[in-house]
């Protein structure tokens, strides 16, 4: 009966583990999703590069002379692909 029982508890420690594990990576997702968003309007996808390098989508790159995370003149657009 004691045996049958640790059994039992350790099984729901597997199942809560796990159930841990898909939400940790669900949220890591979530972030990683959230980090491609540019960074301005955080409703489109970084998809230009400025020669500093820094990264914004191409709608709110097109509307700047000076790049909004370190105020270097921008001197070039770099369209990014995947």
């Amino acid at each position: 009966v004691l045996q049958k029982r640790m059994l039992r508890q350790a099984d729901r420690h597997r199942v809560g583990s796990a159930t841990e594990t898909a939400a940790a990576a669900e949220r890591r997702a979530e972030e990683m999703a959230e980090a491609m968003l540019c960074v301005i309007c955080e409703a489109r996808p970084k998809e230009i590069a400025f020669g500093c390098g820094h990264r914004f989508c191409a709608g709110c790159a097109a509307l700047v002379e000076l790049c909004p995370a370190c105020r270097q003149p921008v001197i070039s657009r770099i369209r990014l692909f995947d």
